[in-house]
């Protein structure tokens, strides 16, 4: 995915 959301966001969904 070279577009991506919020990196805060991403980060906290991929993280959990």
């Amino acid at each position: 995915m070279a577009i991506r959301p919020p990196e805060a966001a991403s980060i906290s969904f991929f993280q959990g």
